[in-house]
């Protein structure tokens, strides 16, 4: 089955990047394990406490985020994240922004509050 893809053209340089328009649920879990992998959790009176967190954390969250959603940047499906962190600073976040759209950040927000 063939993906919807999305084209997205930056503000200041205007690459042109293919994004997926979703995720597959095996996709976004991928993405999300970031958390676990980062995070340090201790058990407390059977409880799970926050310990803290590697400082690495959204690096690698925003490069699996990338890695699952981006298909190509100009065209070409070569080194996306590298070639996304080399763009000026208002692309790198307007990219980041679409990307978490599809990645749905909002709904794990909510999910934690319920």
């Amino acid at each position: 089955m063939e993906r919807d893809t999305l084209t997205i053209k930056t503000p200041k340089q205007g690459h042109s990047i293919v994004i997926k328009t979703y995720l597959t649920g095996r996709e976004k879990r991928k993405v999300l394990s970031v958390f676990t992998k980062e995070m340090k959790i201790e058990l407390v009176g059977g409880q799970p406490k926050p310990e803290g967190m590697n400082a690495s954390l959204v690096e690698n969250y925003e490069n699996s985020a990338i890695n699952e959603t981006v298909i190509s940047i100009d065209g070409n499906i070569d080194d996306l994240i590298n070639r996304i962190l080399d763009m000026p600073s208002e692309d790198y976040e307007f990219t980041l922004k679409e990307i978490y759209k599809v990645v749905n950040v909002s709904a794990f927000e909510e999910k934690k509050t319920i």
